[in-house]
């Protein structure tokens, strides 16, 4: 992130081994998806999984929420967090979601996924929540310690 004269710190210890070709295509082709990655979108997923930890900038309308969407598949049934800005990200996202597995019947988006907003209940069973960062910031340091998986998408940018 030089250019950007961003500063990651990784404190975790994790060693990182990056995907193999032949995991990575079996990880792509394991659940059905009718819309594909482009090439930059999967360049997108595969440093992802390889980093760990990291910000991908992404001009609008590239495609963001199907990155996210492939991210948390790759990690499921890990828990896992996607903060959005706005109210309507909260819909739109999982309306993408339900459009992106709509030929998976392994993955029904109603049985995965909990959206938190104004007044909607913060505890849930379901392995992947949608929220803003509104729903969220008041709510005690216990609840987040649940997810493995924290993806904050900005109009620009993924944070993993």
């Amino acid at each position: 992130m030089n250019d950007r004269e961003y500063e990651l710190i990784d404190n975790t210890g994790e060693i990182l081994e990056p995907i193999s070709n032949d995991d990575y295509f079996k990880f792509l082709t394991s659940f059905p998806c009718e819309y594909k990655l482009r090439d930059y979108q999967s360049l997108a997923v595969r440093h992802s999984i390889d980093k760990k930890r990291c910000v991908l900038l992404s001009p609008t309308a590239s495609g963001k929420s199907l990155i996210i969407y492939y991210l948390i598949r790759y990690y499921l049934p890990e828990k896992a967090l996607v903060i959005v800005p706005t109210l309507s990200l909260v819909s739109q996202m999982y309306t993408d979601f339900e459009a992106y597995s709509k030929a998976d019947n392994t993955f029904e988006v109603e049985n995965f996924v909990h959206k938190i907003f104004g007044g909607q209940e913060k505890e849930t069973d379901k392995p992947i929540i949608i929220s803003t960062w509104q729903s969220l910031y008041e709510l005690e340091k216990d609840f987040f310690s649940d997810f493995r998986l924290v993806r904050k998408k900005i109009s620009s940018a993924i944070f993993v």
